[in-house]
């Protein structure tokens, strides 16, 4: 039998395709576009989540995950019945247990806060491409006019939609246009109920492996389900709870921050030394942030181990708690995927798959909600 091309067997592994369409390019540094969670640096000619100090002063391993844009977002709202994106990327990136959707692809949300719906996903067509475009339809809800809108968030009263994407979870992108139809208005999105950023910091699990696509990660499903933008500095297998990463995140303001970095602490001993230093620097810096303490959320791999790491965590907890500290939270990561078919909730009983993911951000909601509460 010939070799065949899947996309040709299945046509809807086909992309919706930009070339023939007419569009007009916003580049997403320019206004009304907004964008959050990553910035443009000049001198690195790419979107970045850590500042440059940031990255020299913690090694060469987390300056290369400080140019993945987990946790980026542009937002903007639009008339334009399709919109199209174009984008280059730092680099070709690969991991053999996450889809290329989630690695180095964006998805798109239409809609507000906890109402918005995905509506689909830009991507690679194969692991090596470093540039991609496509076009998503925002009437009808479909790839064509035959399929009815079923999660398509109905215009606001001018007849606009806001639109979120959300940039790759473990690569860079250099440059992404957004394309609206001639004529169509582009202009500014809404404001987020929350205006501070959702933080959170920690290892591979923050960062986003092994999501299927980046707004599925339990810091998205978190930003949007309290309407926050995000600061993602998940370092994977590097969150090992370095003063500079204190520093930069104690200089974000942020509403509420999450601090799960368990697993990538070396041994308890490492997480001991660190763990309660680490989040006093942040606390001598934002006396009033709400902090939730998370321990890792695979006891089975840790097995007695776990006892003593998770004691640690909620040590810093006791002790913030003893000081008079009113704006602490601690989840044991146990928890997380709750009680039944825990062994569907990974991908390599470590890194979270999509249910996992949505599992934890069930989990943490809850506390999220009570920090933000405690703190008005």
């Amino acid at each position: 039998m010939a070799e065949q091309d899947l996309s040709k067997v299945d046509t809807n592994f086909q992309p919706a395709a930009v070339e023939g369409e007419a569009f007009a390019w916003t580049d997403a540094r320019q206004a009304p576009i907004e964008v959050t969670g990553v910035w443009y640096e000049e001198s690195d000619d790419a979107y970045v989540r850590f500042d440059l100090p940031t990255r020299e002063a913690t090694g060469e391993d987390v300056a290369y995950l400080g140019q993945h844009n987990a946790g980026g977002q542009l937002r903007f709202r639009t008339n334009s019945p399709e919109i199209a994106l174009r984008v280059e990327l730092r680099r070709a990136e690969f991991l053999p247990h996450m889809p290329l959707t989630g690695v180095s692809g964006m998805d798109v949300y239409a809609g507000t806060g906890a109402a918005s719906r995905f509506i689909g996903s830009v991507k690679p067509a194969g692991a090596q491409d470093i540039r991609y475009e496509g076009v998503l339809a925002l009437r009808g809800g479909g790839p064509s006019p035959e399929i009815a809108s079923v999660v398509y968030p109905l215009p606001d009263r001018e007849g606009l939609t806001d639109i979120t994407v959300n940039f790759p979870l473990y690569n860079g992108v250099r440059r992404v246009e957004v394309g609206v139809k001639p004529g169509s208005l582009l202009g500014v999105p809404t404001p987020h109920t929350v205006p501070l950023p959702l933080g959170v910091y920690g290892s591979s699990i923050t960062q986003g492996a092994c999501a299927s696509r980046p707004g599925l990660c339990y810091a998205a499903h978190l930003a949007r389900w309290i309407d926050a933008p995000m600061i993602n500095t998940g370092c994977s297998g590097n969150g090992m709870g370095q003063p500079a990463m204190a520093d930069f995140l104690g200089s974000r303001p942020m509403s509420v921050l999450v601090m799960d970095y368990d697993y990538n602490a070396l041994s308890v001993d490492w997480l001991r030394d660190t763990h309660e230093p680490f989040f006093r620097r942040i606390r001598e810096k934002q006396p009033l942030l709400p902090v939730i303490f998370v321990s890792n959320p695979n006891p089975e791999r840790e097995g007695v181990n776990r006892f003593a790491r998770t004691g640690v965590i909620f040590e810093t907890y006791q002790n913030a708690r003893a000081r008079g500290d009113r704006h602490v939270y601690f989840v044991d990561g146990a928890e997380l995927y709750g009680d039944s078919d825990r062994d569907s909730c990974t991908v390599d009983f470590l890194h979270p798959n999509d249910l996992g993911f949505y599992r934890m951000a069930e989990r943490l909601r809850p506390v999220v909600e009570q920090a933000l509460r405690e703190a008005e």
